[in-house]
């Protein structure tokens, strides 16, 4: 099995990609640090699709939740936009509230696929309760 992934420089605190990005949620006011608390953190998630992903697929909708232990689940929803199957591999990469990434987010990629004109969530939950943000990364399996 062949796989393509566009290599895309990533930084957590920005970065200028040559792939859709998405951003969700509110802030402070410039030069002010987030308050610690859900309700007023900057939330940053990132979706990162290969070039090939991103020809077949629309990204709906991302969304976070905080789980009964603390932890945090990340939820992306995925359209494709093609009349045929289309086969993927993802995975979720978790950040710290200072922005550091989290050992062990990132070791696993998921495969799965996306029927045709079909909607597909795919989510994973943080490594810990430090995790409470995300990005995800996807690659075309072919």
């Amino acid at each position: 099995m062949k796989s393509r992934m566009l290599v895309v420089g990533l930084s957590y605190m920005g970065v200028a990609c040559l792939c859709s990005c998405i951003h969700t949620g509110g802030g402070a006011p410039e030069g002010v640090a987030p308050a610690p608390n859900k309700a007023e953190r900057v939330v940053r998630h990132r979706i990162f699709p290969d070039t090939k992903s991103s020809e077949y697929f629309d990204i709906v909708k991302v969304d976070d939740k905080t789980l009964p232990t603390g932890k945090m689940k990340g939820i992306v929803s995925l359209r494709n936009k093609q009349d045929t199957p289309f086969k993927f591999s993802y995975k979720f990469i978790w950040f710290d509230s200072k922005g550091k990434e989290l050992k062990k987010s990132s070791e696993k990629w998921t495969e799965t696929d996306i029927m045709g004109n079909a909607t597909k969530n795919i989510s994973a939950v943080a490594p810990n309760t430090k995790g409470v943000d995300f990005q995800v990364k996807l690659m075309a399996l072919e």
